[in-house]
């Protein structure tokens, strides 16, 4: 007896008849240091079984408090060699073991790194200083003008970078967004700050507290508007397309279930009064936000707060 661990489509009743002329049986369990993201499938046998065109697949994840949720079904050795020839070449088989104690074996990716499946997606308006150049390496901050951590730290920080980094190489993007306080966090305030050094909100009074009246530093790196959807109707279901399918397991659901979690996705974003495309499409946790990117905008790192300065730095050089 061989035991499988399935977290995609293998556990769809009509992939196993297709696959072994039964339905399988198994129990829920769990494995940790690995996260999913999303593969297009172009095998026509596996279009046929599966009726899904893109499949979510397994990668080693650094993060300890990613893990991955599925289920441990019991097979035979032929079956195991039938599943082999079921998934398509961007998966190997590994043997790993669960939460339960129990060994099974997984499909995970073949590639080392398959981070890079995951892109960003940039959307920005106006334009206040200087003019971003994608090139081999790029390096966004994503700030609110009504955010004193971005300008007591995240600012600064970027700055720095900027002047021992910035070449034909790499370039630097800042991005100023709005997930809250819409009145403060405006085109406007930030052209006066970009102009003029101008704070605003609870920035203002973290400064003046400090004895600082007008941005103390220069600002000497592109900086851009993100792009402000007032819920128009494209953008609108652009986004929630683009959020309902960072859960690599929507692909999976049944079609209830993906209208469910629209609606909800829907719901939220006509409860905002604006929706800044860049922050909600990458879903970012806050500001500041930094994210090391490609020239096909493929993610290579993201943070979020505070980091430090040699593990950007470190991150810029081993990626140039």
């Amino acid at each position: 007896m061989q035991y499988l661990f399935s977290y995609g489509t293998l556990q769809l009743k009509n992939v196993q008849i297709e696959t072994y002329g039964r339905v399988l049986k198994g129990s829920k369990d769990t494995l940790d240091n690995y996260k999913l993201e999303k593969i297009k499938i172009t095998d026509k046998d596996v279009l046929a079984k599966s009726n899904q065109q893109f499949h979510p697949i397994a990668i080693p994840s650094e993060n300890s408090k990613d893990y991955i949720e599925g289920v441990i079904f019991e097979i035979t050795e032929q079956e195991l060699v039938q599943t082999d020839l079921y998934e398509v070449s961007d998966y190997k088989r590994v043997l790993e073991t669960f939460k339960s104690n129990k060994k099974a074996w997984i499909f995970i990716t073949t590639k080392k790194n398959q981070e890079s499946m995951k892109k960003l997606k940039l959307h920005f308006e106006e334009e206040f200083q200087g003019k971003f150049e994608l090139k081999k390496l790029n390096l966004l901050l994503v700030f609110q003008v009504n955010c004193p951590g971005c300008f007591s730290y995240a600012l600064p920080f970027f700055n720095k970078l900027y002047h021992e980094f910035n070449s034909e190489e790499v370039s630097f993007l800042a991005v100023s967004t709005a997930f809250e306080d819409f009145d403060k966090n405006t085109s406007e305030n930030t052209k006066e700050l970009v102009k003029k050094g101008t704070l605003v909100g609870e920035t203002k009074k973290t400064m003046n507290n400090q004895g600082l009246y007008k941005l103390p530093y220069p600002l000497d790196f592109p900086i851009v508007m993100d792009k402000m959807s007032i819920n128009r109707k494209e953008d609108l279901k652009y986004t929630i397309n683009a959020i309902c399918n960072i859960n690599p397991n929507y692909i999976l659901w049944p079609e209830f279930e993906k209208k469910a979690i629209q609606k909800r996705v829907k719901d939220y974003l006509n409860s905002l009064d604006k929706i800044a495309l860049t922050f909600t499409l990458n879903q970012l946790k806050g500001t500041p936000s930094f994210v090391l990117f490609n020239s096909e905008f493929e993610i290579l790192k993201e943070w979020f707060g505070h980091i430090s300065y040699e593990e950007v730095s470190r991150k810029l050089i081993q990626h140039k």
